[in-house]
């Protein structure tokens, strides 16, 4: 089945299996239901910017603060922020100050948010048939 591979680490030798027969898949991961926009990740290569894409696609009139946004998508506060500066830069999301939160929302004017919404809504609708 597998090959024994040693590792030796501090004059310790640990052995590790290696299964040459099974492919290794990236973890799926959707916002609720457990699966991951495949076609999206071709066009749109960074993750967490593909996650905002797809909540903002899904959700238009969602209104959310940086840290609100970094735990419902399961990322750094850090990383949720920067790919939010990156697209309020383009003008796909608006940003404004509420007491002491920024809030950002998504643009619904933006040239490309109609085939952005609807790559987004085919490719969960498709990967939400393949669960059931």
């Amino acid at each position: 089945m597998g090959v024994v591979l040693p590792i030796v680490k501090n004059t310790v030798v640990i052995y590790a299996i290696e299964n040459s027969h099974t492919k290794r898949k990236k973890p799926e991961i959707n916002f609720q239901k457990g699966v991951i926009q495949t076609m999206l990740q071709f066009f749109i290569t960074s993750k967490t910017r593909r996650k905002i894409i797809t909540v903002f696609s899904k959700y238009p009139d969602y209104r959310v603060h940086v840290r609100g946004l970094a735990k419902l998508i399961r990322e750094d506060p850090g990383n949720v922020a920067r790919e939010l500066d990156r697209l309020a830069q383009i003008k796909y999301v608006f940003s404004a100050k509420q007491g002491n939160t920024k809030l950002y929302w998504v643009n619904p004017d933006f040239a490309l948010y109609k085939e952005l919404q609807s790559m987004v809504l085919k490719t969960t609708r498709k990967s939400s048939k393949k669960e059931v």
